[in-house]
């Protein structure tokens, strides 16, 4: 996933999609960068994360695994 790609919403709870995406929705990747998620309680671990720009205009930060890729940029 890279700066450009569309992408769309593929992250499911409890087997259906939440009730305010639509699938057909697309979104453009603005940004993709690494967290490093540190809690007290557990080992530090990195967070592979996308900006990205619904076609409603919302921009919203994501996991990389809750949006698949549908059209890569060249």
């Amino acid at each position: 996933m890279k700066i450009g790609d569309l992408v769309t919403y593929r992250h499911t709870f409890g087997g259906g999609r939440p009730p305010n995406i639509n699938p057909r929705h697309v979104a453009l990747v603005l940004r993709v960068y690494n967290h490093l998620q540190e809690y007290k309680d557990v080992e530090p671990f990195n967070r592979e994360l996308a900006d990205v720009m619904w076609t409603d205009g919302m921009i919203v930060t994501h996991d990389t695994y809750e949006i698949e890729v549908i059209n890569k940029n060249a």
